[in-house]
């Protein structure tokens, strides 16, 4: 197997100097990789919309295309460049977690009692509850809908974590057994379902109409740092299956990025860190639809194309963010991203070069 650690890109020259997540000079360790080069993109402003469009605030968001919807109060379709309409109208205590797309709209627990699906015109699609909410609150929960229109949710009440598959005509969803503990579930570019095991294996999950697991990938053995490293790069762990069945991992300080050859990129994002910056996550990638993997970055974000070429692009109304940021993003199938800055408004912005981010944009950032 061929490894490549750091591999400048053919667009090299264009290169910023330092790290993705740079350290004070005196925080720095020695003996390790240096970083991998990146380039500095510029984004694009295409719409904006003010907090108070969404009641408190807006607190999550998922693409519709050129449109998004909104968590706030209640649930709004936004539409660039001004329109907001109401799908689902404030109610006394109102609570939306997880939110995630459908192939109609959107889905998400609602008041933590049920997971709801609501269409783009505001008619409820599904409801169906998640075994063990009437016994406590969700600690944690993903709910995500493949290709195929199954719903796969990873729950954990109380502390104590399950899969679960459920069917839009059902009103409950059933537990699903993978043979060991999951830390994760997410959709590849294609919208299939996976699931991954503490050990590092990769499942590949279906409904026919039962649900079905099988191995996608084994366990992936990487390296830790260089002999005589000073400084923790932390422990892998998957995050992502890219374009042709590639997988996306993480440490504290580096992306992995294995080929479906095997061959495996390591591209170093920071230093090493000391025992005392030992708080730190993974950093946190998504995969969008085209292949590549997004991060948080300082006031923005940072995208690692398929083919492994690193550009960072600064946002405004962000403040500072770490590789394991929380504000609420999601991608277009444009190549367009909306996301909620730290003002709880919604903006809508694209990546210069990118498809879909014309020169009729109001403003560009990150310059």
């Amino acid at each position: 197997m061929s490894v490549a650690i750091g591999a400048p890109s053919s667009r090299a020259s264009a290169s910023a100097a330092g790290c993705v997540y740079p350290q004070p000079a005196d925080q720095r360790p020695y003996g390790y990789t240096p970083c991998a080069p990146f380039i500095k993109g510029h984004a694009h402003v295409l719409s904006t919309f003010a907090a108070q469009k969404f009641g408190r605030g807006a607190t999550a968001i998922v693409a519709r295309g050129h449109r998004a919807i909104v968590a706030g109060d209640g649930l709004y379709l936004v539409d660039s460049p001004s329109r907001v309409d109401i799908l689902w109208p404030p109610r006394d205590q109102d609570f939306w977690y997880a939110l995630s797309p459908m192939h109609e709209g959107a889905m998400a627990l609602y008041r933590n009692e049920q997971v709801v699906g609501v269409r783009e015109d505001g008619s409820l699609a599904f409801h169906f509850s998640i075994p063990g909410t009437d016994r406590g609150q969700f600690d944690n929960l993903t709910v995500l809908e493949d290709r195929r229109g199954a719903i796969w949710a990873l729950a954990s009440v109380n502390y104590a974590g399950a899969l679960y598959l459920a069917n839009k005509s059902a009103a409950r969803a059933e537990v699903v057994n993978v043979g060991g503990d999951i830390s994760k579930v997410f959709l590849d570019p294609n919208d299939d379902a996976y699931a991954t095991l503490a050990n590092g294996t990769v499942l590949r999950l279906s409904a026919s109409p039962d649900a079905r697991t099988r191995i996608f990938h084994k366990p992936i053995a990487l390296e830790n740092g260089l002999p005589g490293q000073f400084g923790a790069d932390g422990t892998w762990r998957v995050q992502g299956v890219g374009l042709r069945g590639s997988i996306w991992l993480s440490n504290m300080t580096t992306v992995a990025h294995v080929g479906s050859d095997g061959r495996i990129t390591y591209l170093r994002l920071a230093a090493p860190y000391t025992q005392m910056l030992m708080l730190i996550g993974s950093i946190s990638l998504r995969i969008a639809p085209d292949g590549s993997a997004w991060a948080y970055a300082h006031q923005g974000f940072v995208r690692i194309t398929d083919a492994d070429v690193i550009q960072t692009v600064t946002v405004p109304g962000l403040p500072p963010q770490g590789p394991t940021g929380a504000f609420p993003y999601a991608f277009a199938p444009d190549g367009s991203v909306w996301y909620v800055p730290n003002d709880w408004g919604v903006v809508h912005v694209c990546i210069e070069g990118h498809v879909g981010c014309a020169e009729s944009s109001t403003s560009a950032v990150g310059r």
